[in-house]
């Protein structure tokens, strides 16, 4: 007695199937304007003025960043998305100095890199990427946009004594909190022509 055993088997082309799967290869360009032009701005909406921030790591660190910080998992590293004005008292190739009623801060101008304005948004779910390199590549094509949009906007007309308002990323590491000057990763920055 012989026995016929029929599998099913469905052949397909690999031009096909490399064709599927280029379709699901995550778009970081396209989730990133996606991100700029909705969650970004939502994020904008809700930044928290940067004096209550410089005070509140002065005065009672754990309680700001409980109140106001995002955080990724148990890291350290705090997030924030600050809004604030002040006057522009010395540009390098670096930053911009800004003071503020509180103090200073750093408006960077160059090494716009890492991912502060992804995780101070609170916008950017990491549960919604099949893996870590598309969740890391959105900070890179975030970080691009401000490279190639932001930054040249205020480099180019920007002088010291200038009035300004601004709205950025701040990135604090809760184990380096000695002598603090906060680094903001711009993201809409209004220049007055009026100087101080």
């Amino acid at each position: 007695m012989v026995v016929v055993v029929y599998y099913s088997v469905n052949l397909k082309k690999l031009d096909e199937v490399k064709a599927g799967y280029i379709e699901k290869e995550f778009d970081v360009e396209t989730y990133a304007l996606e991100f700029w032009d909705t969650k970004l701005q939502d994020a904008i909406n809700e930044s928290i003025d940067i004096n209550l921030i410089i005070n509140g790591l002065k005065s009672n660190p754990e309680n700001t960043f409980e109140t106001y910080a995002q955080q990724l998992g148990i890291s350290k590293v705090h997030h924030f998305m600050v809004k604030g004005n002040g006057v522009i008292n010395a540009i390098t190739e670096e930053y911009m100095e800004v003071s503020v009623d509180e103090g200073s801060v750093n408006i960077a101008t160059e090494f716009i890199f890492g991912n502060s304005v992804r995780d101070s948004s609170g916008k950017v779910n990491i549960n919604e990427f099949e893996n870590l390199m598309d969740f890391n590549m959105v900070s890179v094509a975030i970080n691009k946009q401000i490279r190639e949009n932001i930054i040249p906007q205020l480099v180019g007309r920007a002088i010291i004594g200038q009035k300004i308002e601004f709205v950025g990323a701040v990135e604090v590491n809760e184990e380096n909190m000695e002598n603090l000057i906060l680094r903001i990763i711009l993201v809409q920055s209004t220049a007055s022509n009026d100087r101080n």
